[in-house]
């Protein structure tokens, strides 16, 4: 399952299908049939030519299935963003813009045009923004309550970011509480999720792993965890060229969780990503060349192939930089690793 990340200022009750129509454009416009997508998407068996029958007959079952997930089921989980997303803003416009979100969820509910997975991401529970996204949460939550007479979409979760002690956890499940206590919504029904983005919530100053602390704070409530890649790996002291989705200090974060909360039911996500996935000839050990995404986000897989055979490897980043050497061409690291489970529509400003 992959989950798109929207800020909460753009997001409407149709926002999904939307997505979806662009995607099915930008399919047809680039990709007009089996063979060119296959090719785009670098498919075993058309690197040479012509294509074997069991190839094609294989590539024309990816893009049937491709286009009728982009028309049926386009976004599989939505989180309206209050963070990262949407940023600093004065209170008033945040204040309004809660409103609005409410709102527009709850005229999707009635049109059923939400994906089948929904939730918000609030500001997180630090010191500075602790009111802002309790009063973010609130007035969302009771904007959507008057206009759906106390009913939640399906699967809608609240994410809690930068996650680094378990007292956070409670004071979001304590505001929970006070919803359902007072008859807003019915008891247990309102869940949460939380964010990994800093090195404290993998290893605390104590030296324990707080995590498993982390789920128990939640009181059953929790359902879900994810990486934050780019706070995590700023928290590692990686510069921004480095943070990345697959970068070694990531995949240590993800194996951390996997242990930690391994048996607790909890879904766990890869973490997030805002680059789209590319041909397998644009990949440099292990990752996409980012000058070629940015510069020709548009260009053919043969033109772009050539490109890359022709550039110095030198400038490619190791899987973790500074330790041992590059990745042979022929070695597991130099070949693109699965898609990840989460995308945000929101670029992330360049590094300062």
């Amino acid at each position: 399952m992959h989950t798109l990340y929207g800020g909460a200022h753009i997001f409407r009750r149709d926002s999904a299908r939307k997505v979806g129509d662009l995607a099915l454009a930008s399919l047809r416009e680039y990709a007009p049939d089996p063979i060119t997508f296959a090719q785009a998407i670098g498919l075993r068996g058309f690197n040479s030519s012509p294509p074997s029958p069991d190839a094609v007959v294989l590539a024309q079952t990816i893009y049937r299935r491709v286009a009728d997930k982009l028309t049926a089921e386009p976004v599989e989980d939505y989180r309206i963003d209050f963070e990262d997303g949407y940023g600093v803003r004065p209170d008033a416009e945040e204040d309004a813009c809660a409103e609005q979100a409410a709102a527009e969820v709850a005229a999707g509910m009635a049109a059923k045009s939400l994906p089948p997975f929904i939730g918000i991401r609030i500001k997180n529970f630090g010191r500075e923004t602790v009111s802002r996204g309790i009063r973010t949460l609130d007035l969302f939550l009771t904007t959507l309550a008057a206009q759906t007479v106390g009913k939640l979409p399906d699967n809608f979760v609240v994410m809690l970011p930068k996650v680094v002690s378990a007292q956070q956890v409670t004071a979001l499940v304590d505001v929970f509480d006070l919803f359902e206590k007072t008859g807003t919504f019915p008891k247990g029904s309102l869940k949460m999720e939380f964010m990994v983005e800093t090195t404290q919530s993998v290893i605390a100053a104590d030296g324990r792993c707080p995590l498993p602390d982390f789920l128990r704070a939640a009181r059953g409530r929790c359902i879900a965890a994810a990486l934050g890649v780019y706070d995590y790996t700023a928290s590692c002291g990686i510069t921004a060229q480095q943070q990345r989705i697959d970068h070694g200090a990531c995949d240590f974060a993800r194996h951390v969780m996997q242990v930690a909360l391994g048996g607790s039911g909890l879904y766990l996500s890869d973490g997030a990503t805002n680059i789209m996935p590319r041909s397998a000839a644009q990949v440099r050990f292990g990752f996409i060349d980012a000058t070629t995404t940015r510069r020709e986000p548009r260009c053919r897989s043969r033109r772009v192939a050539a490109e890359l055979q022709q550039r110095p490897a030198v400038a490619r980043a190791r899987l973790v930089p500074g330790m041992g050497s590059e990745p042979r061409a022929n070695s597991p690291c130099a070949t693109p690793r699965c898609i990840r489970t989460s995308w945000s529509s929101s670029p992330r400003p360049p590094a300062a």
